[in-house]
């Protein structure tokens, strides 16, 4: 007996494979999204396809072939054993779908394969723990845009964030908790970056200092990225018994200095000028490990670290398809 309701996990996307070709490809349909790249379309064309995407793809595929696994691309692989164990806790109750936004199983074809079941329910989540435009947002968008030309649409539930669910922080809490982190001499809460001007639009305001982010109540101003950050870390080092000067919040990925700071590259440099020798750091922008956790953090940060003077790096693994992290999600999807 087929299931009546689908679940749809997106998440970002990644090339199919380590090769420059492949990387290329991913980049230029990454980021010509306007959710993305928040510019006209002829600029953004221009700069995408006659600059980031020709310069940008070499280095990035020897970043991804450094990281590249015997199952492909780590973040595919996560999402796969996601996706497999949340079908076994489901069993007949649903049936769980993957997709990418970029790259592959594109949306277009998962969705396609959803609308043959004809299910009377889909319950669509981004796997982002935060909300943003260029990543919540353009995931949402897509599936509308898709969905829009079918001649029957069922019921949608969409889970548009999950930072601030008490099964999502006590999963990160016991994943961070088990590599003990005051063994540490500082603990980094590491988030992707956004450029400020995407933060500020999603909050409509014209600027946003850190002050208003922590100590605002998040009900004030709860589609605030750089506030969901501030909120998850202060309940997440409370949980941890961290006191404030034992752990710092920092952004990461960016592209220009108009992006969301302290950048964390910088916040590691000044860490070891403190001499704290000994840092752990926690990526909660990512449920699934992939280039920005296993390369930029794990190697570049940790070489540049060490280059600087600094003993130990380390990455606290995401919560990939870890057993207690699926129960949790499950629940997380059902409310």
């Amino acid at each position: 007996m087929n299931a009546s309701r689908a679940v749809l996990l997106i998440n970002i996307g990644s090339p199919d494979s380590y090769k420059t070709k492949d990387v290329r490809k991913y980049l230029k349909q990454f980021l010509v999204d306007k959710r993305v790249i928040n510019i006209p379309a002829f600029f953004r064309y221009l700069l995408v396809y006659g600059i980031i995407a020709p310069f940008r793809a070499p280095k990035s595929a020897a970043k991804y072939k450094e990281i590249w696994t015997k199952n492909g691309s780590p973040l595919i692989d996560y999402s796969n054993r996601l996706k497999e164990k949340l079908q076994k806790l489901y069993a007949n109750e649903a049936d769980v779908y993957f997709a990418m936004r970029y790259g592959n199983p594109s949306l277009a074809s998962v969705l396609n394969e959803i609308k043959q079941k004809n299910y009377s329910e889909i319950t669509v989540c981004p796997v982002y723990p935060q909300n943003a435009s260029s990543t919540t947002s353009s995931s949402v968008e897509e599936v509308c845009r898709i969905m829009k030309k079918w001649e029957n649409i069922p019921n949608i539930k969409f889970v548009n964030d999950f930072w601030h669910q008490p099964a999502y922080i006590e999963a990160l809490h016991n994943k961070v908790a088990s590599y003990n982190p005051n063994e540490y001499d500082h603990v980094l809460i590491s988030f992707h970056g956004l450029p400020l001007s995407q933060v500020y639009a999603a909050y409509n305001c014209n600027s946003c200092s850190v002050e208003e982010c922590t100590l605002k109540p998040i009900t004030d101003n709860k589609f605030c990225y750089r506030a969901q950050c501030y909120a998850l870390s202060k309940i997440l080092a409370d949980k941890l018994d961290l006191s404030i000067e034992k752990y710092s919040v920092g952004f990461q990925s960016r592209l220009s200095k108009n992006w969301l700071s302290p950048f964390s590259d910088e916040i590691l440099e000044n860490l070891v000028t403190q001499g704290k020798k000994k840092v752990m750091v926690i990526c909660p922008s990512f449920i699934s490990d992939c280039l920005e956790t296993i390369h930029e953090v794990a190697i570049e940060y940790t070489q540049d670290f060490k280059k600087n003077g600094g003993e130990k790096l380390f990455l606290v693994p995401a919560l990939n398809a870890d057993d207690y992290w699926v129960e949790s999600f499950k629940n997380i999807l059902e409310q």
